[in-house]
């Protein structure tokens, strides 16, 4: 009917300029927002621009480093090799990655929960001034792995719960031990295929001459980006980042399109089994914040399933409302802005809280006739 087609419009209208609004607050260069219905598109634009320099509007199948949003589709291939036998998620950790400490405590399924105990990688100070010192490093799997063993444990497996990066650059390594091939071509065959992501990819250094790419910025002063914070009046290209100081953890680089038929079939659990799934979205409290709680490779924001990422030049969120059926993602090319949150989290709750009021008011219209 031409009157919701026209009320539709406006609503998307008065939804992009909020989006725009906050983008230009928090001084992100660019930003790709998509909002599905089932598998209906029904809100997806890009803006500002994915190159700093001229008018490049992001679009569907612009490529950004997702960050830990490849942690959705490492845990999913998990569980796809699972079901076919090759491992138990009750497994050691120690039956395929040797030197892990207490490695034979720690199974599959702690490592997709974070309840193993290990510490964070990322959160020792020697990667962090090294990837300032040299952005283009290329990292193995194993160093990473070594500053998180010298700082030792932080409980013992399965006692609690505490994110770490660590976890799942162990998983990417068990699977590439079980299966005797790469990381990339597991997840091409178990997800990628599957989902028909043609514009989703693992293993890459860096998005430089990649066709439709966005380019990541950090906030910095004169002196260079601030690399791990936001902070500063400068912004800087930080596109040259390697990609391999976060491996299977947040490795992957994808578009919004993609993004989002990921997102909505491991929310739904279209690639893993009924029991799988049931187990998968098995909460436990974080020690974030009491409305978010933790699965198997998921967050759960208040009812939204899915995940948030970041890496240097890049912040990403996707979530999925299984209630309703609506999917939502937002792909931005700046790491933090200037109070340093994470852009695309801030982007998303604008979204969000715009269809809930969008909701409401369609409810009372509807009660009030």
């Amino acid at each position: 009917m031409p009157e919701i087609a026209a009320l539709a419009q406006r609503k998307n209208a008065g939804l992009a300029e909020q989006i725009d609004t906050l983008r230009l607050s928090l001084g992100v260069p660019g930003v790709w927002v998509g909002v599905w219905e089932g598998e209906a598109l029904v809100f997806g634009r890009g803006f500002g621009t994915r190159e700093l320099g001229g008018n490049f509007p992001p679009d569907e199948r612009t490529v950004f480093a997702i960050g830990s949003l490849s942690k959705m589709a490492v845990t999913t291939a998990v569980l796809r090799l699972e079901a076919r036998g090759n491992f138990s998620l009750r497994d050691a950790v120690a039956d395929f990655v040797a030197d892990v400490p207490r490695g034979g405590e720690i199974t599959w399924e702690m490592l997709g929960r974070h309840t193993s105990g290990l510490a964070e990688y990322i959160a020792a100070r020697e990667p962090k001034e090294m990837l300032a010192a040299e952005p283009e490093r290329k990292w193995r799997a194993e160093e990473l792995l070594g500053f998180a063993y010298g700082r030792g444990g932080k409980f013992a497996p399965g006692e609690k719960w505490a994110y770490a990066n660590t976890n799942t650059v162990l998983l990417g390594m068990g699977m590439e031990r079980a299966e005797g091939k790469e990381l990339r071509a597991i997840l091409a065959e178990e997800i990628f295929a599957p989902l028909g992501l043609a514009r989703t990819d693992f293993g890459r250094e860096n998005l430089l001459g990649e066709e439709n790419a966005a380019r990541g910025y950090n906030w910095g002063d004169a002196a260079g980006p601030s690399w791990w914070r936001g902070r500063g009046n400068v912004l800087h290209e930080t596109t040259r980042a390697s990609l391999s100081i976060w491996q299977a953890a947040g490795g992957i680089t994808s578009c919004g399109q993609d993004v989002g038929k990921m997102t909505r079939a491991v929310a739904r659990g279209n690639l893993v089994t009924a029991q799988q799934q049931a187990a998968r979205l098995r909460w436990e409290p974080t020690d974030w914040a009491e409305e978010i709680s933790s699965g198997f490779g998921v967050l759960n924001f208040a009812g939204w399933i899915g995940h948030s990422g970041v890496v240097p030049g890049y912040s990403a969120f996707a979530a999925h409302e299984p209630e309703r059926d609506v999917t939502v993602v937002v792909l931005t090319n700046l790491y933090a802005d200037r109070g340093n949150g994470v852009p695309a989290e801030r982007i998303f709750e604008l979204v969000r809280e715009f269809r809930a009021r969008g909701k409401s008011s369609a409810e009372g219209k509807k009660n009030d006739g």
